[in-house]
């Protein structure tokens, strides 16, 4: 296996996840991942490991951003077919990324919570939503994040900032956590 192949491997999980919470169904978001990584190994093998994260994710973002335009000219061109693809991230929100978030202890609590959870993270601006799914659920550096967002990295704290305070205020948590 090719140390690109083991990164892939490492990385999949993260940018499957960052994919369904940017909206994308199950299938469409494989195939996003499978077009960024294809890309990915044709363009940057030769680039050092220590870039890849910043690399990889940026091409999982434009080629998200790519198969969603695609999708709206489709849905404007064949206006007349209904899709029903409701996105269900039960498979995706998990205990552990809502206790994470909020510090919510009890279980029973936190599955409550993630259904509103799930809403607030959807309502949040693109730049809050990118950069807590790039930070905190897919693990990346606030130097990565920034590079891969072309922000600076007081924008990352910013943004990661104001999204915990919006979430842990709609979902009524105490805000200790937030800082």
């Amino acid at each position: 296996m090719s140390a690109m192949d083991a990164f892939f491997k490492a990385h999949q999980q993260q940018a499957f996840l960052y994919c369904r919470y940017q909206g994308l169904p199950s299938e469409d978001a494989y195939d996003v991942l499978q077009d960024a990584m294809l890309k990915c190994f044709k363009r940057y093998s030769d680039k050092s490991e220590t870039e890849w994260p910043a690399l990889f994710f940026t091409t999982v973002k434009f080629t998200m951003i790519d198969f969603k335009r695609k999708a709206k000219l489709k849905q404007a061109l064949f206006f007349w077919q209904t899709h029903s693809d409701e996105t269900n991230l039960d498979d995706v929100l998990n205990y552990q990324n809502l206790q994470f978030l909020v510090g919510v202890e009890d279980e029973l609590v936190a599955q409550q919570l993630m259904e509103r959870f799930y809403t607030v993270v959807r309502e949040l601006s693109e730049q809050q939503r990118e950069v807590l799914l790039l930070r905190v659920l897919n693990g990346l550096s606030e130097k990565v994040t920034a590079q891969v967002l072309n922000i600076s990295i007081g924008s990352v704290k910013t943004h990661l900032h104001r999204a915990k305070t919006t979430i842990l205020n709609e979902l009524g948590v105490a805000n200790d956590n937030a800082a």
